[in-house]
């Protein structure tokens, strides 16, 4: 046992397991979505892939709905953070910079780009509904897939989502943004 080893009494692991809850996981097999057949799949080290995390996080969210879409968004925002958010104090092209913490935070960040783009789009009060959050996460896999040529590569899609994404094959902030989730059926 650790703390028989470490002498510890106690650990604490609040953000490491709102960042990424497989954080303990022992084995490949031991979470995953499940297709509606109930078929299990998973890539290569799904436990470090945010897209997968989120896609289970609202595959239980759809079973067990949240008290508010907020739950969502934050869960969501610590889930993607290391992949997303910008990092402050850097430029455009990745150097440190001299300015102040405010423009630092805000100006040296473009905006153009996909990452900083959805991390912010994240937080909008018009996300309502799982459907637009998991529309949310075949966006993201959507643009990580992608070399600089804008071709997009052999694309990993959790089971849960497939039929979300051949209904919606292209995500667009703009879709998303509209709910039109919300209108189809």
């Amino acid at each position: 046992m650790a703390s028989e080893r470490t002498g510890a009494h106690a650990v604490m692991a609040a953000t490491g397991l709102l960042e990424n809850p497989c954080l303990f996981e022992e084995s490949e097999s031991g979470m995953g979505s499940s297709s509606s057949n109930g078929a299990s799949f998973q890539p290569p080290n799904h436990h470090l892939n945010p897209a997968w995390i989120a896609t289970e996080y609202l595959d239980f969210c759809t079973r067990y709905p949240p008290p508010s879409a907020l739950y969502l968004q934050k869960h969501l925002r610590w889930m993607f953070r290391s992949k997303l958010q910008p990092q402050q104090g850097m430029n455009v092209n990745g150097s440190s910079s001299s300015m102040s913490i405010s423009k630092r935070k805000f100006g040296a960040v473009d905006f153009t780009d996909w990452k900083p783009r959805l991390w912010t789009f994240l937080v909008r009060p018009y996300l309502e509904t799982i459907e637009q959050y998991q529309q949310i996460v075949l966006l993201y896999l959507k643009h990580s897939h992608r070399d600089a040529g804008g071709n997009t590569s052999t694309l990993s899609i959790p089971p849960s989502l497939q039929d979300l994404a051949a209904r919606f094959p292209d995500p667009t902030f703009k879709f998303i943004r509209h709910g039109n989730l919300k209108n189809e059926n």
